[in-house]
């Protein structure tokens, strides 16, 4: 089980808060970028946040979603990001700031890219250009890939909840 799920707590009717979901222990092994610092230092000191992105003033811009699934699914990726040294999620993530952020004022494409490189690396614009080729080929033009598996997943999970169709 991972890091940033077996340590999640509990509320008092057996449900888990999605908000203490993506909270990995820090990766020993790895090597956290300055900027990937202050971004965990963000999303730590406010755990409703999803993502802090930085506009053309260096100024922090408050990410939240409010769909559950997307919300969890994002936080779930988020966490393998940061607590491996792997960047497998880091398409998918990076293709909902672009879409969804991207048009906000102080925010663009470049901007966004360019603080995903500072946390994360210079491999950074390669791997979102191949995400985006990938998503066009399997038709998720449009929309994004997580709304896409949000989507997907509330129409799953009341069948395997037990709420689904007799």
């Amino acid at each position: 089980m991972p890091d940033h799920l077996r340590h999640v707590p509990d509320i008092q009717d057996g449900g888990i808060p999605v908000s203490s979901v993506g909270f990995p222990a820090p990766n020993s092994q790895r090597e956290y970028s300055q900027a990937l610092q202050r971004q965990l230092a963000l999303i730590n000191a406010d755990k409703e946040a999803d993502y802090f992105l930085f506009d053309d003033n260096d100024c922090p811009v408050r990410v939240v979603l409010h769909d559950m699934w997307m919300k969890m699914i994002f936080r779930i990726l988020r966490s393998d990001i940061l607590s491996s040294s792997g960047l497998n999620g880091l398409g998918v993530i990076a293709e909902y700031l672009i879409k969804v952020m991207g048009r906000k004022p102080g925010l663009s494409r470049e901007t966004i890219l360019s603080q995903l490189e500072k946390e994360y690396g210079s491999d950074v614009v390669p791997r979102v250009a191949e995400w985006e080729r990938k998503a066009v080929v399997n038709g998720f033009q449009g929309g994004t890939f997580l709304e896409s598996m949000s989507k997907g997943l509330m129409a799953f999970m009341p069948s395997v909840m037990g709420a689904g169709p007799n």
